[in-house]
């Protein structure tokens, strides 16, 4: 379509009445693998808290190993509480 000089973008629109915006028919822009769906984004922050749990808990054990390693008079069973 050749394009109109000195018009606007509404004057477009009225010489052009099937011109829209957005998706074309048969929305392409529709959900088609749910990377953002709800489920999927719940899945992903609770695998996120486990793995930061999962960290976290590792690096006291790690702490703890290298403090008793340095401490020879500790003969008790390593203790932990996991929340």
């Amino acid at each position: 379509m050749p394009r109109i000089e000195g018009t606007t973008i509404p004057e477009n629109r009225e010489k052009r009445p099937n011109w829209r915006t957005g998706a074309p028919d048969g929305n392409k822009n529709a959900l088609k693998h749910g990377r953002y769906a709800a489920k999927t984004r719940a899945l992903r922050r609770r695998v996120r808290e486990l793995r930061l749990k999962t960290e976290k808990l590792l690096a006291r054990l790690e702490s703890e190993r290298l403090r008793r390693e340095n401490d020879s008079s500790c003969t008790r069973p390593l203790e932990l509480d996991v929340d």
